[in-house]
């Protein structure tokens, strides 16, 4: 599960064997992205950067969550940047 994020420049922030903790800036984003595709994310009300992301069952699965992320992914590159000066 961490190279599956990894590949899509998701940080792993620590878990066990069966899930993984995420904190980055667009969590909230990534939380509805997955959501709207019926991926289920734990998101925290009091830390809006951090998620929990349970290990997929099946390949099915996996393959489910790898073309979610892709498509958040592509989504985001599709935002316009901030240029830094």
């Amino acid at each position: 599960l961490d190279g599956l994020l990894g590949g899509f420049d998701v940080p792993v922030a620590g878990g066990t064997s069966l899930f993984r903790y995420l904190s980055f800036p667009d969590a909230s984003g990534l939380f509805s992205a997955l959501g709207e595709r019926g991926i289920l994310l734990r998101h925290f009300a009091d830390r809006p950067q951090a998620l929990r992301a349970g290990l997929p069952g099946n390949e099915a699965e996996w393959q489910r969550l790898e073309g979610a992320l892709a498509a958040w992914a592509s989504r985001r590159d599709d935002v316009p940047k901030e240029i830094v000066r």
